[in-house]
């Protein structure tokens, strides 16, 4: 998620085939330099192979023709030039990548197809005097760029393409023959065809090309079948067959396309049967404007399901984390990983290339926490000249160890690695600190400055243009300058605080008017406000999942709760930008809408037992979950009835006056996840269902921080592990460990990203986990004394979350708070504090790896003791 979020990451991979493009153009993944021996060339490709086998890669594109060459033993085009430098020359010993990459491959079961690039000549300098491109220049065609084509419009130019072909499958025992997508240059203006056009006898310039294209295409399908039918013979050819505005039953899309630019009629061939897999090159993501991932995806899914061909969904893995808009989200593999393996002409993904793999490794991509040690004296906190509200600052930072260390002439225990804190009294204004360490000293400037009396300077009146009913009682508030009165003809004000009034108003039961105008004076100052008065209530539907507040300004986080997307709620009054239910609750109003919109049931219903009610008109409702597991949900403004019990799960309706209680106990367990559905009579309650046991259950941690975002620093400061890298490295940890009980886990970031903290809310919550937690380390305000900090910290939002949180705190510190990413009620999540980096000597154990793994054995052991 997202975000955020790549980049290595650790994805959760799909169960059907997975392919990897191995590039040799520009030594981009074999060989990775120039003249090398044999035997690391060996060696190399042996890394390749065991490297596909650890990923689960069953399928290997092996580019064994870059340009007009081969990495392989040819008669007809010479050795690569990637090879050893010079196009021509064998490897030493006579060593044949292509022999030697397909007995290691198929030893682990992969496949191997050899990716052969058709007409791409490439520079004329590097080409041998023996390169079919200078033995028959009238094959050629050299482009604007300088480049070299063959011309597809040549036979002799197909000919000696299919007799590559021949040579290939006939000598080496490939599984298939690979094609991209380098027919015709994307920048074919200056492409001198014109002779074979004039005498074709078409007259469209781009029906002649696709018609060349097509008669190489088919050539080799029948070439490669004849030999022998288990070959496969694939394509991948560029993302976009057409686009719909330009081209009848294309895509909704709006980019380049392989029909109408590089005049590859790759429909045709998956209509004709003339490949046996299609794969186009999806390098888009979800978010792309032009060419969404999800649209190119299902365009193709459609064509090959109707026509029997097997589709493998190339995947641009070397974007991720990159600016292209949505590739800094750390979920955007994983969900189209997830598309990818719910669609049913899609037998596979290839990822491009092989050099991007370690984005699926997170074993090779756990951040480095080694300690930095200092040889000087090195002050991390506070910076010079600056201020504090507190009679107190901790000073920390790093030593050389060698030396005794003071502060302010009183001796410092630095830890075994020099990381320091001292905590400092301070007098008021100015005070000068001063560390020595051997004989460097250092002197930084702190002030200590009393707590500010803030002051308003203008009147605010903060329910100016509200909606109230007729007959009901309103309270106003209004912010004057300090030792000034509020007066307003009628209305008798009371002090809250030294610059803020308030007053009671009962609005008239009737009226002539539909609005209640009155002004307010405070010294110079006036206001006019008005109170509109309505007399109705109005019906309306949330356009989103939404939150339901407190008060008009909002309240606190911790009180508020979500309704789902398509909920028929009723309104009787309006603050501003906010709406009213006759709950109580209030919400923004740009949420709702006064069309029906469709119920989006945002859960994975195979862990829910089902509670219906039946009402007698729509209600609004709220809800509470205690301490000890009971839901409790009250419903205004209905009557209601219990249509059907839920397994596993006791309740109990109580009616008073307009509102009636529902109290809902689990047989077994406390109530840990709940949703409502909501429709207009009917309401469905979710009531997760825990069952026992971690194997099967999704996990999502929450990397806390990233990116530009470090988090907390520790005494070694910008110099050392931030606190980002310590939750990501932890993180990787617990994953491992929990995968190993059984356990599916997601990651919201795998690398060092920035994903807003909505984005990991959002991301948290498309997984539909049976746990979330978020994974931090604590830090503490600068006038706390740092070394008296220390241990973990379990936070949570919701009470949902009480019981695995009193778990993983086992017996520790345990704190409800308001926090973004724990404020679901569907399941638990919480928020861990794994320590504090503040503390030196915490610090120094959590950059330990020892003590790291000890932790995520600590967590994972906590979270299956919670679900046992």
């Amino acid at each position: 998620m997202c975000m955020l979020f790549c980049t290595p990451v650790s994805y959760a991979q799909p169960s059907k085939d997975k392919a990897v493009w191995v590039s040799t153009v520009s030594n981009l993944d074999f060989p990775s330099t120039k003249g090398l021996s044999s035997e690391t060339l060996k060696a190399e490709l042996d890394f390749i192979v065991d490297t596909c086998k650890a990923q689960k890669i069953n399928i290997i594109y092996f580019q064994v023709r870059p340009h007009s060459d081969a990495l392989y033993n040819s008669e007809i085009f010479p050795w690569s030039h990637v090879l050893t430098g010079k196009q021509g020359v064998c490897p030493d010993n006579g060593f044949d990548p292509l022999e030697y990459i397909i007995e290691s491959a198929h030893k682990k079961d992969i496949e191997l197809h050899a990716w052969i690039n058709p007409y791409r000549i490439g520079d004329e300098s590097v080409l041998c005097d023996k390169n079919p491109a200078l033995l028959y220049p009238e094959l050629t065609v050299k482009t604007n760029d300088g480049k070299l084509y063959y011309n597809p419009a040549e036979p002799n130019a197909r000919k000696l393409i299919l007799d590559g072909i021949s040579e290939i499958i006939k000598n080496y025992n490939v599984d298939g023959i690979h094609f991209d997508d380098y027919f015709y240059p994307y920048d074919s203006e200056g492409f001198d065809d014109s002779k074979q056009f004039e005498a074709s006898g078409f007259d469209s310039l781009a029906d002649f090309r696709r018609d060349s294209v097509n008669k190489l295409v088919s050539s080799a399908s029948n070439l490669i079948h004849s030999h022998k039918k288990s070959l496969k013979f694939g394509i991948s050819p560029f993302g976009i067959w057409s686009n719909e505005k330009d081209t009848e039953g294309g895509s909704k899309t709006n980019g380049l396309s392989s029909y109408n630019q590089i005049f590859c009629d790759s429909r045709m061939w998956v209509q004709k049967g003339l490949v046996d897999y299609i794969c186009p090159q999806i390098y888009w993501s979800f978010e792309n404007t032009a060419a969404p991932f999800e649209t190119v995806l299902r365009w193709w899914d459609e064509l090959c399901k109707k026509h029997k061909c097997d589709l493998y969904a190339g995947i641009a893995l070397y974007k991720v984390g990159t600016d292209e808009n949505g590739w800094r989200d750390a979920s955007q593999i994983p969900r189209q990983l997830e598309l990818c393996n719910s669609l049913e002409s899609v037998k596979g993904v290839a990822y491009f290339r092989f050099g991007s793999l370690d984005n699926l490794n997170y074993e090779n991509t756990v951040p480095k926490t080694t300690p930095f040690v200092s040889d000087s004296l090195y002050i991390a906190h506070p910076s010079d000249g600056q201020s504090f509200e507190g009679d107190a600052v901790s000073v920390s930072g790093a030593c050389n160890t060698a030396y005794d260390l003071s502060v302010n002439g009183s001796p410092v225990t630095p830890t075994e690695n020099g990381y320091f804190s001292a905590y400092i009294p301070l007098k008021n204004g100015k005070n000068i600190i001063t560390v020595k360490n051997g004989n460097e000293t250092q002197k930084i400037t702190a002030y200590r400055k009393e707590n500010e009396i803030k002051t308003n300077d203008s009147l605010l009146f903060l329910q100016n243009n509200s909606s109230y009913f007729a007959g009901e009682q309103v309270r106003i508030f209004v912010d004057v300058p300090e030792n000034t009165l509020p007066e307003s003809e009628g209305i008798t004000f009371e002090k809250l605080t030294s610059s803020r009034y308030f007053a009671d108003i009962t609005l008239p039961a009737s009226f002539f008017d539909d609005s209640l105008d009155f002004e307010i004076t405070a010294g110079e100052q006036k206001i006019s406000a008005r109170i509109r008065i309505i007399s109705k209530t109005e019906q309306y539907y949330t356009k989103q999942t939404t939150y339901l507040y407190d008060s008009f300004e909002g309240g606190s986080m911790m009180d508020n709760f979500q309704i789902p997307q398509g909920t028929p709620v009723t309104v009787n009054a309006r603050v501003g930008d906010m709406s009213r239910l006759t709950n109580g609750k209030w919400v923004y109003t740009e949420n709702l809408t006064d069309e029906k919109t469709e119920q989006a049931l945002d859960i994975d219903t195979d862990k829910y037992s089902v509670l219906t009610l039946k009402a007698d008109k729509t209600p609004t409702y709220t809800s509470n979950v205690t301490e000890q597991g009971t839901l409790v949900l009250d419903f205004f403004g209905a009557d209601i009835k219990i249509n059907q019990k839920a397994k596993h799960f006791n309740e109990q309706l109580i009616k008073s006056g307009s509102k009636t209680r529902l109290v809902i106990n689990g047989n077994l367990s406390p109530v840990t996840g709940f949703y409502v559905e909501m429709h207009q009579n009917e309401i469905k309650v979710y009531l997760y269902n825990k069952q026992k046991g971690i194997s099967g259950k999704t996990v999502v941690l929450d990397v806390g921080h990233g990116g530009s975002d470090s988090g907390a620093l520790g005494p070694a400061g910008d110099k050392g592990t931030k606190e980002s890298d310590l939750n990501l490295a932890l993180a990787f940890m617990l994953k491992k460990e929990l995968e190993a009980k059984g356990a599916t886990v997601y990651m919201t970031r795998t690398s060092d990203v920035t994903l807003p903290l909505a984005q990991r809310a959002e991301l948290i919550r498309s997984y539909f986990p049976d746990l979330a937690v978020s994974i931090h380390h604590n830090s503490v305000s600068s006038v706390e004394d740092f070394s008296a900090c220390t241990g973990l910290l379990t936070l949570y939002s919701r009470n949902t979350a009480y019981p695995v949180s009193a778990y993983l705190a086992d017996g520790g510190q345990m704190k409800m708070q308001s926090l973004n990413v724990c404020r679901d009620y569907r399941f638990p999540c919480l928020l861990l504090e794994c320590g504090y980096i503040c503390n030196p000597d915490e610090y120094e154990r959590l950059l330990s790896q020892e003590y790291k793994q000890r932790l995520a054995e600590k967590f994972s052991g906590a979270i299956c003791d919670y679900f046992g």
